[in-house]
């Protein structure tokens, strides 16, 4: 028969046994818990064109996974998703009711950017019983009206984007509308200035399409993208013969052994007046230095040579 002590004794080991299974435990399921939240946060502002946030917008992000990563905006459109360890390139897609899908897809450096503007969708127009009636009734001819039949017809308003001042000319030697955007608005100038020098070099004018360079600026993607409903606002093809467009966005990487790099690229869209992508091709560049600061000045700074060097040839 045991003794008291060693009845004691067995009581004693068994907790311990049982308390060391329940702290393994817990830190088996604090590992489990935290397997996976180790990633590359992904995060951004839905906005509309105007600035407006967008709540309840919904982000779905690819990233070669068997499932996508999904997440929506919150209040102040914000939203905030953990990609993969590593994520390098990936697909993105906003969807927000009212507005047309945002769908970016390539290197992670140049679609995470911060701000994420989604364009309305076209407002639907009813039928305009005036103007059928009118149709239906036309008034008899009259000289005045027959002469003006035949009359040069004159441009469709643009709602006020297009520089009406702009002097009327439509062909292969009309000049060329320059437009250049991205994240780095500080040398946007700058870089707006090489694109022009480079294409007048090669023979070709230059002239800025939009009245206002705001309204420039806000139109710009949508430019990039060969949005068609503005194209037909615009009725660009009665000032310039082609439309290039040009994303500027600059990204920095970690230092190495003390020294920043910073990659500059400027992705280019040349367009017909209709909206027609007629070529597109990216030039890069990219620099270095003791900060970041400096890396990035260096790299916009270098990407000039290559613009000067490498755009006309491009375009053709």
């Amino acid at each position: 028969m045991a003794t008291q002590a060693e009845s004691r004794a067995r009581i004693i080991a068994a907790v311990i046994t049982g308390g060391l299974g329940l702290i393994g435990t817990i830190i088996g399921v604090r590992a489990l818990s935290g397997r996976g939240s180790a990633g590359d946060r992904f995060h951004g502002v839905v906005m509309s064109r105007d600035g407006s946030r967008i709540a309840g917008a919904r982000v779905s992000v690819e990233t070669g996974a068997a499932v996508p990563i999904n997440g929506s905006s919150d209040s102040e459109g914000v939203f905030n998703v953990i990609l993969p360890k590593g994520t390098e390139s990936m697909h993105v897609r906003i969807e927000a009711d009212g507005y047309q899908r945002y769908d970016q897809q390539g290197d992670r450096r140049f679609i995470d950017t911060a701000e994420y503007r989604l364009d309305p969708l076209p407002k639907a127009r009813g039928p305009q019983p005036d103007t059928e009636l009118r149709r239906s009734t036309p008034a008899p001819a009259t000289k005045a009206s027959m002469l003006s039949s035949i009359s040069a017809p004159m441009p469709a308003p643009s709602g006020g984007l297009l520089d009406e001042s702009l002097p009327l000319r439509s062909g292969p030697n009309a000049p060329w509308a320059v437009v250049v955007f991205g994240n780095h608005m500080e040398r946007r100038s700058d870089v707006m200035s090489w694109v022009r020098d480079a294409l007048q070099g090669s023979g070709r004018d230059t002239i800025s399409l939009f009245r206002k360079t705001s309204d420039e600026q806000r139109e710009a993607s949508r430019l990039f993208e060969g949005n068609a409903a503005l194209f037909q606002q615009l009725n660009a093809g009665t000032r310039c013969s082609n439309i290039l467009v040009g994303k500027l966005v600059v990204a920095s990487h970690p230092p190495m052994d003390g020294l920043f790099i910073a990659e500059a690229r400027l992705s280019v869209h040349v367009l017909s007046p209709s909206g027609e992508m007629l070529k597109q091709f990216q030039l890069e560049e990219k620099g270095g230095g003791e900060n970041d600061e400096n890396a990035i000045r260096n790299a916009v700074n270098n990407l000039q040579e290559v613009i000067q060097r490498e755009l006309p040839g491009s375009i053709g």
